[in-house]
């Protein structure tokens, strides 16, 4: 696994990601998601992905262990969706997802 996720390269503003971890998944759409862009969306869904639930899911996939070290779960996550939405906005979304599932009690992101 690369070491490529960098918190600091992530361009969201801490209102951006407050409002998004406070809404539950139910509430938002895809473009709602921080760093997901009409053309991110096109690639995610030729890839399959089609849903918010979809995205969390695979964050969270990369949860392996009770103990899991959040640097390596946002790499592995970092490293799925560099190749499927290009590295411009990967940070960002990569940033939010593990900001909302840390927020949520889903795994521990510190």
């Amino acid at each position: 696994m690369s070491q490529q996720y960098q918190p600091s390269k992530s361009s969201l503003r801490a209102e951006t990601v407050v409002e998004f971890v406070n809404k539950s998944l139910l509430e938002f759409k895809m473009k709602e998601i921080p760093g997901m862009g009409p053309a991110s969306i096109d690639k995610f869904k030729d890839h399959g992905i089609y849903t918010p639930a979809q995205i969390l899911a695979k964050f969270l996939s990369y949860v392996d262990s009770p103990d899991a070290k959040a640097i390596d779960v946002c790499n592995g996550f970092y490293d799925w969706a560099s190749p499927i939405m290009g590295k411009a906005n990967t940070h960002n979304l990569t940033f939010a997802m593990a900001n909302y599932c840390g927020e949520h009690g889903l795994f521990k992101y510190d």
